[in-house]
């Protein structure tokens, strides 16, 4: 998340709170299966099955709903099928991204959809 968050950094999770787009969330991930499986272990070396990244909305692929989230160092869009994912929950974040984040948040506009309307729960 570039310099909008340290590394490090402790972020309290709020399960329950609704998530529209732009909100930063934490998803944890199910399995390291498939595609995820490399996804996952390109994000770090301790099995991590966490990502932060920023709601951007979600679609439907052959009846399957998929999550879209974005990052900002590089700025990034991924989607995330429903199936690989135990849970999306809101993290209380205040700060407001300035500079390089700015930009980087600003290029993912485009991809920023009607909002999270299903959520699984841990």
């Amino acid at each position: 998340m570039g310099n909008l968050i340290e590394a490090g950094e402790w972020l309290e999770a709020r399960p329950g709170d609704d998530v529209i787009v732009f909100d930063l969330v934490s998803v944890l991930l199910t399995g390291f299966t498939g595609p995820w499986a490399q996804f996952v272990n390109a994000l770090s070396d301790e099995g991590m099955a966490g990502l932060v990244k920023i709601a951007l909305g979600q679609y439907a692929v052959e009846g399957e709903t998929v999550f879209l989230f974005g990052q900002l160092n590089p700025p990034t869009v991924v989607p995330i099928p429903a199936s690989v994912i135990t849970s999306i929950d809101k993290i209380d974040f205040f700060d407001k991204p300035e500079g390089a984040e700015l930009e980087a948040l600003k290029l993912l506009i485009p991809f920023a959809g009607t909002g999270l309307h299903e959520r699984k729960a841990a």
